[in-house]
């Protein structure tokens, strides 16, 4: 239990220190949309550490309080740093990453007991 909140903790950390991190503006290559690569690593990011926090918590009200602040909070802190800026499909594609992490530990978890 304690290695598993260890890791949801030091996850978070990683994620929020590189949503801070301030970037140089970067040229558009060619291929997908910027927009889209970090939509997606978005999603994905969310998905890990919701469901990392999932695993050292469960389906309680603090993993609901941890995702609630979270996901906002991550944008909301990019405001004041140079070239990054909050935006409201950032914040849709961590609720969507949270809300995927959480079907996959209540699946899991019904097959794991089903396996029990």
């Amino acid at each position: 239990m304690k290695t598993r909140l260890g890791y949801a903790i030091a996850f978070t950390i990683i994620l929020v220190v590189t949503s801070i991190i301030p970037l140089p503006e970067l040229p558009t290559p060619p291929g997908p949309s910027l927009e889209d690569v970090f939509s997606l690593s978005h999603i994905v990011s969310y998905i890990i550490c919701g469901y990392l926090w999932l695993l050292a918590l469960g389906l309680t009200i603090e993993f609901l309080l941890i995702a609630v602040i979270i996901a906002p909070l991550t944008e909301i802190a990019q405001i004041p740093i140079p070239y990054r800026y909050a935006c409201i499909n950032d914040f849709i594609s961590n609720i969507i990453g949270l809300i995927i992490a959480t079907f996959l530990y209540i699946m899991l978890s019904k097959r794991y007991k089903k396996k029990r």
